[in-house]
C-alpha cells in the first residue's frame, strides 16, 4: 500500500493505492497493452444509454482517451474496468461503482465530482457503471 504525497482535502486518508507486482514477462506484455490502447471517445449521441450519458454527465471532468487533456479535474478512466478499487478503497464491484456515482459526497466528502451533474435516474447510473467496468485493457 502507498499514501498519495499532496495533503489535497478533507478525505486525504482515503486516498491511498495498492501497487501489483508483476514478474517481468507480465510486465513487459502489459507495458505493450497500455501502449498499444488508444481509448475511446463517448458520444452523447451513442445508442449505448450509459455510453451517452457518461458523455453527457462525465466527460467534461474524466479523459477515456490515452491523454488526458490540460485541466482535467477528475481522473483519468480509460482503464477503469482494469482496477482493483472504486474511489480508492471501496471493492471494484458494479453496486460500488452505482454508490459512488449516486452519491459521492458519502464515501469521500469534499470529493470534486459532487453537483457536477445532474441528478441521474437509477437506470442511468447502472448504465454508467456497466460502461465504465467494460474501459479495460487487460480483460
Amino acid at each position: 500500500y502507498g499514501k498519495c504525497a499532496e495533503l489535497c482535502g478533507p478525505s486525504h486518508a482515503l486516498m491511498d493505492f495498492k501497487v501489483k507486482s508483476l514478474n517481468r514477462d507480465d510486465f513487459d506484455a502489459w507495458v505493450a497493452a497500455m501502449k498499444a490502447t488508444e481509448g475511446q471517445t463517448a458520444s452523447a449521441d451513442s445508442t449505448d444509454l450509459g455510453e451517452a450519458t457518461f458523455a453527457q454527465n462525465c466527460l467534461g471532468c474524466h479523459a477515456i482517451s490515452a491523454v488526458t487533456p490540460a485541466g482535467a479535474a477528475g481522473p483519468n478512466l480509460t482503464t477503469f474496468g482494469d482496477r482493483n478499487r472504486v474511489a480508492g478503497f471501496l471493492e471494484h464491484n458494479k453496486e460500488n461503482v452505482e454508490a459512488w456515482i449516486k452519491d459521492p459526497e458519502k464515501y469521500k466528502p469534499g470529493n470534486l465530482m459532487t453537483g457536477k451533474y445532474k441528478e441521474l435516474t437509477d437506470e442511468e447510473i447502472s448504465a454508467v457503471a456497466d460502461y465504465l467496468l467494460g474501459l479495460s485493457v487487460e480483460k
